[in-house]
């Protein structure tokens, strides 16, 4: 059997020599890319970046709310579609534990709530918003239910004396 030759060493750190120089050309390459890289990102993208984000901050936060007060400071507009009649006889509960017609609440004249300061009246106020009452659901009065009273607290046998209790700073009143 034939051995194969025995390269000379010569020859080895020659090829070492190659792959060694080929590898630090990689490398620098590399890091030469990285830093051009980063610069331009600090450069160029960054500030794009950080302008489209502000746009789209503005645009999706701030101009939804802005579009709002607009919205709300146009005057109303009358709405052409006439209001169904109120019916006048107030409808039954037919529940359990409902009994007898279901009546609103009386309303308090005095209150501030129900009567505007400008003395327009609230259902043309409501009207003019473009506002209309719908007759189909339910007022809060029908999903009430009775409501069971519960018992007062019994009062305490005797009040607790004061010889038991001290006061907040009684700890650090101590002479040393």
């Amino acid at each position: 059997m034939a051995k194969a030759p025995v390269p000379d060493t010569e020859a080895v750190r020659q090829t070492a020599l190659r792959a060694s120089w080929r590898r630090d050309r990689w490398v620098a390459r590399r890091r030469l890319l990285g830093r051009w890289l980063l610069w331009c990102l600090k450069r160029y993208v960054l500030p794009i970046v950080l302008i489209v984000g502000l746009v789209l901050l503005l645009w999706l936060g701030v101009w939804p709310s802005l579009s709002k007060t607009a919205e709300t400071a146009r005057p109303a507009v009358a709405s052409s579609i006439p209001l169904p009649p109120t019916p006048s006889i107030p409808p039954t509960g037919t529940g359990p534990g409902l009994q007898g017609p279901i009546t609103p609440p009386p309303a308090n004249d005095s209150s501030p709530s129900t009567t505007p300061a400008s003395g327009v009246d609230p259902v043309e106020a409501a009207q003019d918003a473009g506002l209309r009452l719908e007759t189909r659901w339910s007022t809060a009065t029908t999903a009430q239910t009775p409501v069971q009273a519960t018992p007062p607290a019994p009062p305490p046998s005797r009040p607790p004396s004061p010889s038991h209790l001290k006061p907040e700073n009684w700890l650090h009143s101590k002479e040393p």
